[in-house]
């Protein structure tokens, strides 16, 4: 599987060059969209590039920190962390999507949240770890989104 970790200006750019919407992406049939967003209380908020979920776009709103408590570089005020919601959620939509052939997974800087998300589908799908590395050289992945998308993934294999 082919997994892309953008910043959300690649994103955008992308979704405008090749015209992909609410409406259009039901086409692309072969691609799964993550789309990680910053939570209303940052200065840097933008609703996403999706206005909903679709059976192959998965929209979330958190911040780049380990507890409410915390300020992320792009958020100054009130945080929100990664849930357990948020990662049971993710991993089942992640499960349901692994027969496709590529995943476009963004957030602001397309580094750490989506550097986490990215780093998990590479493994969860024993993608080649050396390419999907050179292809996504920027990323450092969050510890707590990885951590808790892989203690979603025992859980669900122990049921």
């Amino acid at each position: 599987m082919e997994i892309n970790v953008l910043s959300k200006n690649v994103f955008d750019n992308l979704m405008h060059e090749h015209k992909i919407n609410d409406q259009t992406v039901s086409n692309y049939d072969n691609v799964f969209f993550i789309s990680i967003n910053d939570t209303k209380s940052s200065e840097y908020f933008e609703e996403s590039w999706f206005r909903k979920n679709h059976d192959n776009v998965m929209v979330l709103y958190f911040d780049d920190v380990e507890s409410e408590n915390e300020t992320s570089p792009t958020n100054s005020g009130k945080c929100t962390p990664f849930s357990n919601k948020m990662a049971k959620d993710l991993y089942m939509f992640i499960k349901n999507n692994l027969e496709k052939n590529q995943c476009i997974v963004h957030c602001m800087a397309g580094i750490s949240r989506s550097g986490a998300v990215g780093s998990f589908i590479c493994d969860l799908t024993r993608s080649n770890r050396q390419k999907f590395l050179r292809d996504n050289p920027q990323i450092h992945p969050n510890a707590r989104v990885l951590i808790m998308l892989n203690k979603e993934e025992r859980n669900s294999n122990n049921e």
